[in-house]
Order: C-alpha cells, then sequence, then structure tokens
C-alpha cells in the first residue's frame, strides 16, 4: 500500500515536471525576437541651421528592401527634389515614406536650400 502510494506521488510528481517544462519552454517560443523580415526604417533628416535647411547627414546607405522616410524637423514645410523635379514635399514636423525600385545612387536636395545634398545608395 504505501509502495503503491509512493509510486503515484512519484508519477503526479514527474507529469508536473514535464508540464512546468513545457509552459516553461513555450514562454520563450512566445518572447522570442521578430524575425530579420521586418525592416529598420531608416530616416533623412531634415534640420534647420544658420545656413538654412540642410540634410542632417549628406550620405546614406540603405537595402533595397529597406523603409525610408524623410523626417522634416523644420519648422516649414520641405519639398525635395531631384535633377530640378519635386519628388515629396514634407510637412513640418512630419515624415513622408519613400520607395526605393532599384538599386543604385540617388542625389536629393531642398528646394529652399539647392547647396544641401544628400546622397542616398541603394544596395
Amino acid at each position: 500500500m504505501l509502495k503503491n502510494k509512493i509510486l503515484g506521488v512519484g508519477f503526479v510528481g514527474a507529469v508536473l515536471v514535464m508540464l512546468a517544462i513545457g509552459v516553461f519552454s513555450l514562454s520563450f517560443k512566445v518572447h522570442a525576437a521578430p524575425s530579420s523580415v521586418s525592416a529598420k526604417t531608416m530616416h533623412a533628416y531634415i534640420v534647420s541651421t544658420k545656413a538654412g535647411p540642410v540634410f542632417k547627414h549628406t550620405t546614406i546607405t540603405v537595402s533595397l528592401k529597406a523603409t525610408f522616410e524623410f523626417t522634416n524637423d523644420t519648422k516649414a514645410s520641405q519639398t525635395v527634389t531631384s535633377n530640378g523635379k519635386t519628388i515629396v514635399t514634407v510637412p513640418t514636423k512630419a515624415s513622408t515614406p519613400y520607395t526605393f525600385l532599384a538599386a543604385g545612387t540617388y542625389v536629393f536636395s531642398l528646394a529652399s536650400n539647392t547647396k544641401a545634398t544628400l546622397t542616398v545608395t541603394v544596395k
């Protein structure tokens, strides 16, 4: 009788341990890091200086699948151009997405300050 009771308690204990291990391992799967499919958003910041609005960085390299945005941190709307053509107009304190359709090198400027240039290399 005592032997059966010990075996029963041992069996229940083993089942509880296995259940705890299963729940513990499942919780790690639920909290796993996101896959590399989601891309980081790259920003081309437009900032104010004494010389006028400029791009915070003059060169950026992005992957073809990356999300890209022009971000305007100035007090006025900014028009981004390329070869004299308007690409996007970014409202003040806002971001506007832009999609690169092919790999290559792209040069952007600001309509309000044509000396402000940004070269984006898309790989």
